[in-house]
């Protein structure tokens, strides 16, 4: 018995210090490495402003923090320059010791749970998930003294783990995968071409009204043009914004979409006193606070948090924001 003891604080130890030393991988072994052409954004979005365009196969060091935006794409939080940048996954990869991890792959909570600095529930506590929150998986898994399963993942705060009691490990299908959703309606005849000017070679044309699937990338050429990257049947490339439009689904769940088919210049009345912040969730810096009862200019798109808390894009005087749906009304 008292063998049994020394054998199970020894594994006990051992599982400590190992677990001890997985965050500070984050840090120094974990990377995100760009596999296309790809802009680096000031958040986890297409909505949010590009900082600059990057080419593939460059590396960046991984924040171990990632993030889904309201379409489902997870987002990775990368150390560029001096300061941070997003990144999507559908053209990037975080690499842990040089092996790829999947993008597809998450992590679910079935029930309100707490985040902890370790694999057990003797490691201090960092943050807690709610129930249903999707959690990006980091490849890694350990077990407590107990059996339970304990999965690395990424929140808010970073590298955390959390237990298998209360979360479920799964891969998104290929049915159930993120998918862009927005439409390019060309606006008049126009060339498809295989990169963002017109310098680069003709893919095919299009006459005016011709739907195109759009592929959640848009870049500015030279003269200051944007140009959206599409697909067509076999076809894949890049069309003009003079030449066409870009037509975002009205769902309530979209990034760009607007809540229960309210478009741009609706309101959002406050419930309650609120802070407007710079992006769509509690860690992002505060621009100011209204009192209960405010009324707001609806800029036309919602997004959730990693809660599964939706927010809304909002405008008042000089102030342009978020604000929580839980203290606030779209009218």
């Amino acid at each position: 018995m008292k063998l049994r003891k020394i054998v199970a604080l020894v594994m006990a130890l051992m599982l400590a210090a190992m677990t001890a030393c997985m965050p500070a991988m984050a840090a120094s072994d974990m990377k995100v490495k760009t596999t296309d052409s790809v802009h680096l954004r000031k958040g986890p979005g297409l909505d949010y402003a590009a900082i600059t365009s990057v080419d593939g196969g460059n590396s960046y060091t991984y924040q171990g923090v990632s993030r889904y935006d309201g379409r489902g794409v997870v987002w990775h939080k990368i150390s560029y320059k001096k300061s941070s940048a997003w990144v999507s996954s559908k053209y990037a990869k975080v690499t842990v010791g040089g092996t790829s991890l999947d993008n597809s792959t998450y992590v679910k909570t079935t029930a309100s749970v707490n985040l902890r600095k370790g694999a057990g529930t003797g490691y201090g506590k960092i943050s807690t998930a709610s129930k249903g929150t999707k959690l990006f998986y980091l490849g890694s898994s350990a077990k407590d003294s107990s059996g339970n399963t304990w999965y690395r993942v990424s929140c808010s705060k970073g590298v955390a783990w959390v237990c298998g009691r209360y979360a479920k490990l799964s891969t998104a299908k290929d049915t159930d995968s993120p998918k862009d959703g927005n439409t390019v309606v060309t606006t008049a005849s126009v060339n498809m071409r295989k990169g963002p000017g017109l310098d680069y070679g003709k893919v095919t044309s299009f006459s005016k009204g011709k739907k195109l699937t759009y592929l959640g990338e848009s870049k500015k050429d030279a003269r200051g043009v944007t140009w959206y990257k599409c697909s067509s049947g076999k076809n894949t490339g890049w069309v003009s914004a003079r030449y066409s439009k870009l037509s975002t689904e009205k769902d309530s769940g979209s990034s760009s979409g607007s809540s229960s088919g309210s478009t741009s210049g609706s309101t959002v009345v406050t419930t309650a006193s609120v802070n407007m912040r710079k992006g769509p969730g509690l860690d992002y810096d505060q621009v100011t606070s209204f009192s209960k009862g405010k009324s707001l200019t609806y800029l036309g798109e919602s997004q959730k948090d990693a809660r599964g808390v939706t927010w809304y894009k909002c405008s008042s005087g000089k102030n342009t924001g978020w604000v929580s749906s839980r203290y606030s009304k779209l009218k």
